[in-house]
């Protein structure tokens, strides 16, 4: 009975005629509501609730630490999680998107009334997008970032150090790991974030701790070639 209500909210809020998408989503004319008694009933005492409706769905519901309550929906498999906080009476607040738990695109903002008062831009600084990246991936490997079973892992950040390009000074970058042609094997891609520019990758075996110290084995072996080949002297991964 629980899962029918739920799917049922979720169906109302999504329109389960329709995939969830990213315009239906952000769509800024929809006025959404927490139903507050509902969660109260469903969560019956605990803070938060997760489900996974007949349709692959995940959607979990909880109180925010700062008053309010979140919903976050990840749509059958899928990497990228839709994410909507409310007012602590139960009005729409913001929407958001996140990938691989980074937050990307844009993000409308609401005061307690309904009315649209911002929108967060999470690509501002970086000159290549999300989907670059999906499709430099899909064109290679053949694996989509956006689909859960693609075993694909992909982050970003701004102003800082690469491991995989030698170089005196800090860049925008995108890291992607994706399988290699052996199982258990992968490869650790990173991306300049301004350029397109690859800066280098290394091919390593991954199994729990093993796997992570043959990592920095392949990562000290890469940076070693290129400082034999600059002339210059630099420390190792890990130190």
């Amino acid at each position: 009975m629980k899962q029918i209500l739920i799917i049922g909210i979720f169906c109302s809020i999504f329109s389960c005629n329709a995939q969830l998408t990213d315009s239906t989503f952000l769509n800024t004319d929809r006025i959404e509501y927490f139903d507050i008694k509902k969660f109260n009933e469903e969560a019956n005492g605990k803070s938060d609730y997760t489900i996974t409706d007949d349709e692959g769905n995940q959607i979990q519901q909880f109180r925010a630490s700062s008053g309010g309550y979140v919903r976050r929906v990840t749509p059958a498999n899928s990497n990228i999680t839709y994410i909507t906080t409310f007012y602590p009476n139960g009005n729409l607040r913001s929407k958001a998107k996140e990938l691989f738990s980074m937050f990307y695109g844009q993000s409308p903002n609401y005061d307690i009334n309904g009315k649209l008062i911002s929108t967060d831009n999470y690509d501002e600084g970086y000159k290549v997008m999300i989907e670059e990246i999906r499709q430099r991936v899909l064109n290679e490997f053949g694996l989509d970032i956006l689909l859960k079973d693609s075993k694909t892992d992909v982050h970003r950040s701004k102003n800082t150090f690469t491991y995989l390009k030698v170089s005196g000074r800090n860049y925008n970058l995108y890291w992607i790991t994706v399988p290699a042609d052996e199982p258990e094997y992968f490869y650790r891609i990173e991306i300049d974030a301004d350029t397109g520019e690859e800066l280098g990758r290394i091919r390593y075996w991954s199994n729990g701790m093993g796997g992570r110290e043959e990592y920095l084995k392949q990562l000290n072996l890469y940076r070693e070639q290129q400082i034999k080949q600059q002339g210059l002297s630099i420390s190792k991964a890990g130190d």
